[in-house]
């Protein structure tokens, strides 16, 4: 279970589930906090997300440096160190067809066609972004995402807060808030908070 070592604006939360796991799903909690992250600015570049559409500009000039393409449907953009590398990368939480797109791993035959939530890196370059990591299929869907830190040794990870693709109610939806840290090569699973 996840202790107290994160730090953001989940930490009450985070707090509360771990004194009193049982009632967590009782927790009723404002409409803002689940509000997507549509905005940034770091390093030398802002972020905004516009009718799902996320638009990358150099901070002094305002000149566009990247346009997601319109077949994804961003939910929420980022600007954070998430490869704990010492430098801050660009990150979408989107929805998008297809596994792998046309750039599939040599071992895969065929490509997953379903309309699935993905993860997307990118590395900040002068004056642009470059693809660094690309997810496949989400195995559930991400609701909402924040950037945490580890309180001990300043990592980067992030915290989501997800459900079952198949959910079309409320109840057993199978929500879960889960923290991902990356881990060489891709995020892996640090914790699961409702198990």
């Amino acid at each position: 279970m996840a202790k107290r070592i994160f730090s953001g604006g989940i930490s009450i939360l985070i707090a509360l589930m771990i004194s009193a796991p049982h009632t967590c799903g009782a927790v009723l909690l404002s409409s803002s906090f689940f509000s997507p992250s549509t905005s940034f600015a770091c390093d030398n570049i802002t972020g905004s997300l516009v009718e799902n559409i996320a638009y990358i500009k150099e901070k002094n000039s305002q000149k566009l440096i990247y346009k997601s393409l319109s077949e994804y449907n961003v939910k929420e953009i980022f600007c954070d160190d998430f490869n704990n590398d010492g430098k801050n990368e660009v990150a979408f939480s989107l929805w998008k067809k297809g596994n792998y797109g046309s750039s599939k791993p040599f071992w895969v035959k065929g490509n997953d066609d379903s309309y699935r939530m993905h993860f997307f890196l990118y590395k900040i370059g002068e004056n642009s972004i470059k693809p660094l990591w690309h997810s496949s299929n989400l195995k559930s869907e991400n609701i909402k995402i924040w950037p945490i830190k580890n309180v001990k040794n300043n990592r980067t990870a992030f915290l989501t807060f997800e459900k079952n693709y198949s959910c079309n109610s409320n109840l057993d939806c199978g929500y879960n808030f889960k923290i991902w840290m990356w881990k060489s090569w891709g995020f892996e699973l640090v914790d699961e908070l409702l198990k």
